[in-house]
């Protein structure tokens, strides 16, 4: 838990540095975002027996069960290579420090690298399959800004064999093709549809997921699912409120809006608009920051961005207490061996 408060405190510190005092060129604010890309990696790929470790070493083992079939072909050819599942958190945690801090880049990366510290890395650490599927999808809207739309569909069918909450990204690739305005408004009468559908919803999903539906509609999300209503609120204002937007951006403004289409299904369970929106927000978090000229909008927006990490955690930590400290101390889990 103390390695977790003091990444955080520091990053915040350097974040502030690195937003408000204008040190673009400042030599040792690179060396200070080298030095937390290479601790966030090191704390990625030796993290040991966390929540999830045991339940992945059983599925690398064969002990336990595995569904995707894109992850178990990925596990065998590691074993047939002499690996075991350490190979497969290194394997990631390389894949994970490209994609997010080479292949995205952003002049405000320790501000980043704070949002991402407060609640996303320590989900990202237990929840391998997931981590896979998402980075498959940001890899693969690189290729979407370039229209290589073949190639896109290549890394989303792969996302989808990691992770079968990636088919919903087929859906994102289609609606993705319509103009912003008209997007952003078909993605409205979806969430009226969405309602719609509430009656027979449960039978839906029973068909689609017999084994996980079960499970998940027996969940009760009480008032949980506002706060995800709260927080595409905000979502929305910050990308108005930017009002800066290049032909690159449209694409990444509509992944940002997509979560919107699954909102009535969290009256149900929160699990889908859970995963969908917390997907969304290394793109949300590098289009925000980024180009941040205004003072005043440089405050609102860090301020909105810190918010909704604070409020989530907040609600979980009032939920259970407990669970949230379990789940922040995972992050000092750290074994060096393979």
């Amino acid at each position: 838990m103390a390695i977790y408060l003091s990444l955080v405190f520091s990053s915040f510190l350097f974040s502030i540095i690195e937003l408000f005092k204008n040190n673009k060129r400042n030599l040792c604010l690179k060396i200070v975002k080298k030095i937390y890309i290479f601790i966030l990696f090191i704390l990625f790929i030796f993290n040991r027996c966390n929540n999830d470790y045991e339940n992945y070493l059983k599925i690398f083992t064969g002990e336990r069960p595995g569904k995707e079939k894109g992850y178990l072909l990925f596990v065998k050819i590691l074993k047939n290579l002499g690996g075991n599942h350490n190979l497969v958190i290194l394997l990631l945690g390389v894949l994970l420090i490209f994609v997010l801090f080479y292949l995205y880049k952003s002049k405000n990366m320790i501000s980043f690298i704070f949002l991402y510290l407060l609640c996303s890395f320590v989900y990202d650490i237990n929840q391998i399959r997931n981590l896979f599927c998402i980075m498959f999808i940001l890899i693969g809207i690189k290729f979407l800004q370039k229209r290589k739309d073949s190639i896109y569909l290549i890394f989303n069918a792969l996302a989808s064999s990691f992770q079968s909450l990636g088919f919903v990204y087929f859906i994102f690739y289609f609606l993705q093709k319509i103009r912003l305005k008209k997007y952003f408004k078909l993605v409205i009468v979806l969430f009226i549809f969405g309602f719609l559908l509430i009656p027979i919803f449960p039978k839906i999903i029973t068909f689609i997921f017999p084994k996980k539906a079960i499970y998940y509609l027996s969940l009760k999300p009480r008032f949980g699912m506002l706060l995800y209503y709260i927080f595409i609120v905000m979502d929305i204002f910050m990308l108005k409120y930017k009002n800066r937007i290049t032909k690159k951006d449209i694409l990444l403004i509509k992944f940002i809006l997509f979560p919107i289409i699954f909102l009535p299904y969290s009256f149900f369970f929160l699990e889908i608009i859970h995963r969908i929106w917390r997907n969304t927000l290394y793109i949300k978090w590098l289009y925000l920051l980024k180009d941040l000229e205004n003072e005043k909008k440089k405050y609102v927006i860090f301020i909105l961005l810190i918010s909704q990490q604070l409020m989530f955690i907040s609600a979980n930590f009032i939920k259970s207490n407990e669970a949230v400290i379990n789940l922040l101390s995972q992050v000092g889990n750290v074994r060096f061996y393979f």
